[in-house]
């Protein structure tokens, strides 16, 4: 008699778990080692056997990755897979050994980003399939952080430091012969102005510090053999504008013998202050010190640097802010002119830039005059200029 047969495969006994694959096929009375086939008995009957194998599914995935991954994540079982290719997944034998290998790092097409690998979950590579298994690559993104300088060392050096970390950065030019002139920084979370120490950078963006020293004046004269000091006949006001510092003379009433506009040195932000004002410290007496310009560098009598910790009125946006000192300056005879540039894609739709500076008596901000910068008579684009008799907090404020 003729004998006909068919074994199905696979036999799923949980999806995407665990199932029986055919693997031959044996009988008593000869028959094709097939799935489906047919065969002449004998008249004693006889036995047809279907053979399975079983086996399992394992999936390779991750955490932590984003589009940008641009470079093999995962091999397993000796087959390379990109952040595409995952989650990967594929039928293992019972009893058979899976290897596999997580990459660290997985690099990324966007300059100055990568993919450190943290941890894996799921069982160890080299593990024997007995049962359906999910191994997962954990990664966190990492950015640059690039130091430089013009003089000295700067702290810590270039190295990949994981998203949100708080970097402390120091400069030290490692000799007298210069003073500090600010650091320059890009990135979100950079520092722009600054001190040679304790300042730090919250790393959410490939980030750039450059540290910046200027030469330093000439020392104070040194005294005569008969124990006086030649006289000082310069009086200036030292001004610093984002790490610009420059010095102005004054009369000995403190009223300067010049007009004054000095800007940032990446153009950002300028302050103008018209010759014959007077510049008054918070005892309302004139801000500058009867001494050589050398001591004026180390400690300026006028500070205008970054400040990002202020809250914006409700509704609003800050776009830049400053803290403008020393704390208690005020201007006797003329305003001050302060104009900063800004990026209009920082400004929301339907809102307006405003300066405005912070009343801390009254803990309220308080809206000034605000028109474009005109710098030689020509208008600068995408700047707001304000005049000002005081300094304190002040800001650029979307409205």
């Amino acid at each position: 008699a003729t004998v006909n047969f068919e074994y199905y495969s696979p036999l799923v006994v949980l999806a995407n778990s665990k199932q029986y694959v055919w693997t031959s096929t044996t009988a008593d009375d000869p028959a094709p080692d097939t799935q489906t086939g047919s065969f002449t008995a004998g008249d004693t009957g006889g036995t047809v056997t279907g053979n399975y194998q079983t086996e399992y599914y394992i999936t390779w995935t991750q955490t932590g990755l984003d589009g940008t991954a641009n470079s093999t994540v995962v091999t397993a079982d000796g087959a390379n897979q990109n952040y595409g290719d995952l989650d990967y997944t594929k039928w293992v034998n019972d009893g058979a050994t899976v290897t596999y290998d997580y990459k660290d790092p997985v690099s990324s097409s966007t300059t100055g980003k990568q993919f450190a690998l943290s941890s894996v979950t799921g069982p160890s590579s080299g593990f024997t399939a007995s049962s359906a298994q999910t191994i997962t690559g954990n990664y966190i993104t990492q950015y640059l952080l690039t130091m430089s300088t013009n003089v000295g060392t700067v702290a810590p050096g270039n190295g990949w430091w994981n998203a949100g970390s708080v970097v402390p950065i120091s400069a030290d030019a490692g000799s007298p012969d210069y003073v500090w002139g600010g650091w320059t920084g890009t990135g979100a979370g950079s520092v722009t102005g600054g001190n040679p120490t304790g300042d730090s950078v919250t790393i959410n963006s490939p980030t750039n510090e450059a540290a910046l020293w200027n030469e330093a004046p000439p020392p104070p004269p040194t005294p005569t053999p008969g124990g006086s000091t030649p006289a000082i006949q310069e009086r200036v006001i030292m001004i610093d504008v984002l790490g610009n510092i420059q010095g102005h003379p004054v009369t000995p009433e403190g009223a300067l013998l010049e007009d004054v506009s000095q800007s940032s040195f990446d153009g950002s932000l300028t302050l103008e202050i018209p010759a014959g004002t007077i510049v008054l410290s918070a005892n309302n007496t004139p801000e500058y010190l009867n001494y050589s310009p050398y001591y004026h560098t180390i400690d300026p009598d006028v500070v205008a640097v970054s400040a990002s910790t202020l809250t914006p009125p409700a509704g609003t946006t800050i776009v830049r802010a400053y803290q403008m000192g020393k704390e208690g300056i005020t201007f006797k005879g003329n305003d001050a002119i302060l104009a900063a540039n800004y990026n209009p894609g920082d400004v929301p739709a339907g809102k307006s830039i405003v300066w405005s500076f912070y009343d801390e008596s009254t803990q309220q901000w308080v809206d000034l005059d605000t028109a474009g910068y005109v710098a030689a008579g020509v208008p600068v684009p995408n700047s707001a200029a304000c005049r000002t008799g005081h300094f304190s907090y002040f800001a650029l404020i979307a409205k």
